[in-house]
């Protein structure tokens, strides 16, 4: 699989952080997509926005795809995504 993986709802980061919010209209594998702006639950740094994500192109609705490696406000990185779904940058 050529691309960056999707984040999705439930996909785990550093500081042992999950995400917790995405999109409301399109899923991967069954789970919200996540988004720049949506929510990441640290428990190290309590509920942080991602801030960075790694996305081109990919907007879904007015906000950037989060991809693997994407960063949240705390500094907790998203390790994991889609093992099905992918997007070039």
């Amino acid at each position: 699989m050529s691309g960056r993986k999707v984040t999705r709802i439930g996909d785990s980061c550093s500081h042992g952080a999950t995400v917790i919010t995405g999109e409301n209209i399109r899923t991967v594998d069954g789970k919200k997509v996540a988004r720049r702006g949506d929510l990441v639950n640290c428990p190290l740094h309590g509920v942080n926005q991602i801030i960075s994500t790694i996305s081109g192109p990919v907007d879904t609705t007015t906000q950037k795809t989060s991809f693997l490696g994407s960063v949240a406000a705390c500094g907790a990185i998203i390790l994991t995504g889609s093992d099905l779904t992918s997007l070039d940058r």
